[in-house]
């Protein structure tokens, strides 16, 4: 019993049983107590830390590097992109609508195409000549190169297939018709390009070589067209081996809602080759014969619907004179009538209008053009002092211009820029706002609608314009409208002929006395 036990004996008998302190523990290094080996090691542990430290930071700033190239090649490279899209070479990207593109040759400038951006957009492609030259319009169109929205062809090299390659072309591009076929529509401007300013000035009085040659036109009509055939192709192929792969893959739809072309010849596609240009000059083709430029392009099947230039802007006109001389016919009728001395006259009165250009040239055509069809002679400002002067039977002509205005024939305006129209009108419009009403300005620039609208805001007159950019943009809508109605191109070009053919013997009367082209 632990009672009998003597004292200590539990106590000793506990630490008789216990292990030593070190069983089982193995022995100590030799050297734990070596102060030498204890600060290699320390060394050892600094020197690993620091190389992990100094491959954090030599990856950190690969990283980096890696990173900044990458920022740096994206920056060099919407720089490029952005440098090729206002130079008209980056490939045209779809349509975010699905709309289709119209092509448009326009030579160095157009205000036709640049009125067309700003009506339909992404819808027309305008081709220029010169970089340089795009309009601000045409710049903001492209959102400062940020979206490539026209092309670039040098002059005379319309033919070359390089300068068509890398557009793009898809079946998007194509118009669709009624009757369900597809149409590759391309339009040319080759009109007479506005003045510039002062730099025209020194030049000749009339500017008569169109910016936009006929020959560069049919010449970019073929080869955009066989270009454009073989990139639809190509697009038609490649759409054509992914489906054919899609439907072997079960993970892969096939029906991407898309119509399955495989070639050229599957797609129900013709072109639509569309000219403006001034169809009733001459063009020399070998000795003395001559034959009209219209008359040589569907011969040789160089167009297809050709819009002149010339009769839809004299057709404007000759309405105006009609309409705005009526009140002063009937007032010479009644005179007629009063006056016998009048009666026993040879000589029929005539209304008058006057015509205020600097070109010598336009003034004579217009005034024989006029006479032969709306019976209006027309007469120069100086004329209209010298009438207006016998009115007040007095020879001074300071009383005429002031009885100018007062009482003014109707007046047809027409220089050689818009800016010059414009502000000549500005003059009659703070002399006399009355005036405005029997006023008849001709321009080629859109501005000038804004300065017509601004007068006919602060005099409450109507003031008759004739643009020829709205025009002739109205006629290729027009083209394009019947096109997509599913109309032929004969069709159309007898429609054109139709509206205008009055006034075709009058041009080819005036043409025949120039010197033609060619």
């Amino acid at each position: 019993p632990w009672a009998s036990s003597p004292p200590g004996g539990g106590a000793a008998a506990a630490a008789a049983a216990a292990p030593p302190p070190d069983a089982g523990l193995p022995p100590p290094p030799p050297h734990i107590h070596d102060h030498s080996v204890v600060v290699s090691s320390a060394l050892q542990r600094a020197h690993l830390t620091a190389l992990a430290s100094a491959r954090g930071v030599i990856a950190s700033v690969v990283v980096l590097s890696q990173l900044l190239n990458a920022f740096q090649n994206q920056v060099r490279a919407d720089q490029l992109r952005r440098e090729k899209t206002l130079g008209g070479k980056e490939r045209i990207l779809p349509t975010l609508t699905g709309r289709e593109i119209v092509l448009r040759l326009c030579g160095a400038q157009s205000e036709t195409t640049v009125l067309a951006l700003h009506r339909y957009g992404e819808h027309v492609l305008p081709v220029f000549e010169d970089a340089g030259l795009v309009s601000a319009a045409v710049r903001e169109r492209s959102q400062q190169g940020l979206l490539p929205c026209w092309w670039l062809v040098r002059p005379h090299k319309y033919a070359s297939r390089n300068s068509w390659e890398g557009m793009g072309v898809t079946e998007e591009w194509l118009l669709r018709t009624s009757t369900g076929r597809r149409i590759l529509v391309v339009e040319a401007d080759a009109t007479i390009p506005e003045a510039d300013g002062q730099a025209e000035a020194a030049r000749s009085a009339a500017v008569t070589d169109p910016d936009l040659e006929v020959d560069e036109a049919v010449q970019g009509f073929r080869s955009f067209e066989r270009q454009a055939r073989k990139q639809i192709s190509a697009n038609a192929d490649q759409r054509a081996q992914r489906r054919a792969v899609a439907a072997k893959s079960p993970l892969v739809p096939v029906d991407d809602g898309k119509p399955t072309p495989t070639t050229t010849t599957t797609l129900p596609m013709r072109s639509a080759r569309v000219l403006l240009c001034d169809s009733s000059q001459f063009w020399r083709v070998g000795g003395e014969e001559r034959q009209t430029v219209r008359e040589r392009l569907l011969d040789r099947g160089d167009a297809d619907i050709i819009i002149d230039s010339t009769m839809p802007i004299l057709d404007a006109l000759v309405q105006f004179c009609q309409r705005i001389t009526t009140p002063q016919l009937r007032m010479l009728r009644e005179q007629r009538e009063d006056d016998p001395w009048l009666q026993v006259s040879a000589a029929v009165p005539k209304p008058k209008i006057v015509f205020e250009t600097s070109h010598d040239e336009h003034f004579v055509t217009f005034k024989d053009f006029i006479l032969n069809t709306a019976g209006v002679d027309v007469i120069s400002p100086s004329e209209e002092l010298e009438i207006l002067s016998l009115r007040l039977d007095s020879g001074d002509a300071a009383e005429a211009a002031s009885e100018l205005r007062v009482e003014s024939f109707p007046r047809i305006i027409y220089y050689n820029s818009t800016a010059t129209t414009t502000t000549t009108l500005q003059n009659i419009a703070s002399r006399k706002p009355k005036s405005l009403k029997t006023c008849c300005v001709i321009f080629d620039a859109v501005e000038g609608m804004d300065v017509v609208d601004d007068l006919e805001e602060q005099s409450g007159f109507h003031i008759e314009s004739i643009c020829s950019a709205v025009i002739y943009d109205d006629l290729f809508r027009a083209v394009r409208g019947w096109l997509r109605a599913g109309y032929s191109a004969g069709e159309i070009q007898t429609e054109l002929d139709t509206r205008y053919g009055y006034l075709w013997p009058l041009l080819t009367y005036r043409s025949k006395n120039s010197e033609g082209l060619g």
